[in-house]
C-alpha cells in the first residue's frame, strides 16, 4: 500500500466517521445542541480494555480500536451503571504499526470520561463529534469532578470559541449533567 493510498483512506475514514460538518481534515466546532442531537447515548464511564484490529472503512483498510467502557452513570440511552459498552475509534496500534487520526477521541485505559456516543450505520458505537464528544474528568482542589476538553482537538476549528467544548470544559460534572438533561428534555 502506498503512502498516497494510506492518506487517501485516512481522509475518507475521517469524513465517513464525522457527525459534524467537515472541511478537508478539519472539523468545525459543534454546538452542544448539535452534539446532543448526534448522540444516542451519553455516559460517564472508564476505559477498561482496548483491542486494535484492521477494518474496512470507506473502502480502505484502516486500524481501529475497540475500547470497552465500564459505565458509572448513564445520562441518555439504555446503558446502565455497571454495564460495559464497546466503543470504536479510528486509529490504533498493532505491533510496530500505528495510525493516529487527527481529531479522533483518544480513550485511555483507566481514564474516566463523559462520552457522547452514537451508533454508526453498522450498529457500532462511536464517539459523536470525535474528540468533541469526549470529556476526561479530573478532581479540582475542592474534590469536585470537572470536565476537561479532549487532548485531540488540534484539528477542530476554534474549539474554544464556541460550541460544546466551550460550554462544557471546566464545568463540574453535576453542571454538565444538568446541561445535558436540559438539552435532552422534550
Amino acid at each position: 500500500m502506498t503512502d498516497r493510498q494510506i492518506w487517501s483512506g485516512l481522509a475518507a475514514a475521517i469524513l465517513v466517521s464525522w457527525s459534524v460538518v467537515a472541511s478537508a481534515t478539519v472539523v468545525k466546532a459543534a454546538s452542544l445542541a448539535q452534539l446532543l442531537a448526534a448522540s444516542d447515548s451519553i455516559v460517564v464511564g472508564m476505559a477498561v480494555s482496548a483491542t486494535s484490529s484492521y477494518a474496512s472503512v470507506g473502502g480502505s483498510k484502516l486500524l481501529v480500536t475497540d475500547t470497552r467502557i465500564e459505565i458509572a452513570r448513564s445520562l441518555r440511552g439504555s446503558a446502565a451503571a455497571g454495564q460495559t459498552l464497546r466503543v470504536r475509534t479510528l486509529g490504533g496500534r498493532m505491533g510496530e504499526i500505528a495510525q493516529l487520526v487527527p481529531g479522533e477521541a483518544r480513550l485511555e485505559l483507566g481514564q474516566v470520561c463523559l462520552l457522547f456516543l452514537r451508533k454508526d450505520r453498522g450498529g457500532l458505537l462511536r464517539v459523536a463529534g470525535m474528540a468533541q464528544g469526549q470529556y476526561p474528568l479530573w478532581r479540582d482542589a475542592a474534590g469536585t469532578l470537572r470536565l476537561r476538553a479532549s487532548q485531540n482537538l488540534d484539528h477542530v476549528l476554534d474549539p474554544s470559541g464556541s460550541g460544546a467544548v466551550k460550554q462544557l470544559s471546566g464545568r463540574a460534572l453535576s453542571e454538565a449533567e444538568g446541561l445535558v438533561r436540559l438539552g435532552t428534555s422534550p
